[in-house]
């Protein structure tokens, strides 16, 4: 979940990207590994519909079958609105599980990112998982794990890495040192904290993911995150 939340947060317009991991047919149980960023289709840029360009999907597929996973779902933002599932996709979802449709099951999911959005209560992303039944988009419960201490030696550093960088100079690049919004919650129509930057909205968004971790490691790979920003985009984040 961190990977595909840094990457919402990243970008100003629509991200899209796979997850990889496992189904049981017998359990009828489906857990997700890890996250694929893709690359959106040239010519979508800064629409309100980003389609995944095909050579970045055969390159995230490629890598998954290397790893051993299975595609089991595919992840879009909605950067400044609600992750409500949009007709466009509820359509790639319908077409998405007749594809990986298995018997009578289908193990396919979406998941939507909402980064941010003015209105959320506090400064993490909203998530929405969906799926489609008789052409209607249903939510999906399920359980998020935290990441865990092994996440920085498990290739997640290099992922960042590759990610910060497909990034840089595109039209989407959001400006982290730019202002969310001048406060931090807005709980039971109560304003507390004070003005929150979009570097400081991301943090916080991510460290939601780190619950596995000792907080003293989980404040360092978040530093390590900004920093890794902060070099490969050449922008002064203040590390």
């Amino acid at each position: 979940l961190l990977l595909l939340d840094l990457h919402a947060h990243l970008s100003q317009f629509e991200v899209i990207g796979y997850l990889g991991g496992t189904w049981d047919a017998a359990e009828r149980a489906l857990r997700v590994a890890r996250a694929f960023p893709c690359r959106g289709l040239p010519g979508t840029e800064g629409t309100d519909s980003c389609e995944m360009d095909p050579g970045s999907e055969v390159e995230a597929r490629g890598e998954m079958e290397r790893l051993g996973l299975q595609c089991v779902g595919w992840y879009h933002s909605h950067p400044t609105f609600a992750p409500v599932p949009s007709l466009k996709d509820v359509d790639n979802q319908a077409n998405f599980q007749a594809l990986f449709k298995d018997g009578d099951a289908e193990p396919f999911f979406g998941l939507i990112v909402g980064p941010y959005d003015v209105r959320m209560p506090r400064p993490r992303s909203r998530l929405e998982c969906f799926n489609v039944l008789a052409g209607r988009p249903m939510h999906v419960r399920w359980e998020p794990a935290p990441e865990s201490a092994d996440w920085g030696r498990e290739g997640a550093h290099g992922a960042v890495e590759a990610l910060v960088a497909a990034l840089k100079g595109s039209g989407g690049q959001i400006n982290l040192t730019e202002l969310w919004r001048p406060f931090t919650n807005f709980v039971d129509k109560q304003i507390t904290g004070g003005p929150c930057t979009k570097l400081a909205k991301l943090r916080a968004s991510l460290n939601v993911h780190l619950g596995g971790m000792d907080p003293d490691a989980a404040e360092e790979l978040l530093d390590g995150v900004a920093k890794t920003i902060q070099r490969v985009w050449e922008v002064d984040l203040g590390y």
